[in-house]
Formats: structure tokens, sequence, C-alpha cells
């Protein structure tokens, strides 16, 4: 395993899942709409999102970022991996904190 990731103490491995859970949140989608709304080019590359403060870049995006976690992308993310684990575990919803 290379610690080639894009931050200074990251592994392949953690940059991977980073961009996993930022797909998975939906950090992508709002990149996109933001910079599109901003119009964002080439050569002017807008804001990136991602749990990873230390990868956000451009205006207020770690604020941008945590707000919109804050507004809900966090708990429909995690509602979603319950009731998939719930179903295929067959365990009780309400087992779960």
């Amino acid at each position: 395993m290379h610690d080639t990731g894009n931050g200074i103490l990251m592994s392949d491995r953690e940059y991977i899942i980073t961009m996993d859970l930022d797909e998975a949140f939906g950090l992508r989608k709002l990149r996109a709409k933001i910079n599109g709304r901003i119009g964002a080019t080439n050569k002017l590359p807008g804001n990136r999102f991602c749990i990873n403060a230390e990868l956000c870049y451009g205006p207020e995006s770690v604020e941008i970022t945590r707000k919109y976690l804050d507004a809900g992308a966090l708990q429909n993310h995690l509602g979603k991996v319950r009731k998939t684990w719930n179903t295929s575990n067959n365990i009780p919803s309400d087992t779960l904190c």
C-alpha cells in the first residue's frame, strides 16, 4: 500500500474511502450544481466539497459541506444503510441506535 493519497498523511485506501463517501452523500452532485450556478470553467475550477475538510477548496466550501450534511444528506444516507443492513441480516429495526 502506498501513502500517495491527496492528503499529506493519507493512504490510497483512506482517499478511496473518502471519495466513496463523498459520492454516497451526494457531494459530487452538490459540486456540479453549485459550480454550474457560478459558471465554473477549466480556467476557474470552482469549489470542491468533501467530508475531509483538508480536501475542500473554494470560498466557504467547508461551511457549505457542513450545512449540506447537517441539512439531511448524512441522515438520509445512514437511514438507507440501516434499512439495507436490517433487511439483509433479518434484524428488527428497533435494535439499532
